[in-house]
């Protein structure tokens, strides 16, 4: 009986340094040597887009990028898709409020008197829904083709 304890605890110590050593590899392998090819790849072929699409100044400062909206108050500027994080880029996400949410309800009913404000011959009926809503993240920049398209003050066409 003693030869068929030593031999389970031998069987036992071998089985246990065999997934030591795979864990090992696989966390080098998987946490390691792929993100840093991967990156590698990324940087040689599109190195803008591997850093994060970034948007520079005349004095080559970083000033935004190109896949977070940013809040413009200026009316010579297309106003974008609101926020509800203020286009901080570090707190990414929607407070995820239903429909009935007196605080979404409000922060909408705030959007529309920005819009009746800002664009007092244009109908409350009007706005596409993209400029009176915020996206899933808050930092979409991304806005549907109907607004651009639209003959309103503040659009581009």
């Amino acid at each position: 009986m003693n030869k068929s304890v030593s031999a389970g605890t031998e069987t036992a110590r071998v089985s246990l340094g065999i997934a030591i050593r795979a864990s090992l590899v696989f966390i080098v392998l998987c946490g390691m040597v792929y993100p840093l090819v991967c990156t590698g790849i990324a940087q040689v072929l599109m190195p803008g887009r591997a850093n994060g699409s970034l948007i520079y100044s005349a004095k080559g400062e970083v000033i935004g990028s190109e896949l977070i909206g940013q809040k413009f108050t200026d009316p010579k500027y297309f106003q974008g898709r609101v926020s509800s994080i203020d286009y901080k880029a570090d707190a990414s996400g929607s407070n995820n409020y239903a429909p009935s949410n007196p605080d979404l309800l409000r922060r909408t009913q705030d959007s529309i008197e920005d819009w009746k404000k800002n664009n007092p011959d244009v109908p409350v009926s009007a706005p596409p829904i993209d400029l009176i809503t915020n996206s899933g993240s808050g930092l979409d920049p991304d806005i549907s083709p109907r607004p651009p398209k639209r003959k309103f003050p503040g659009s581009a066409g």
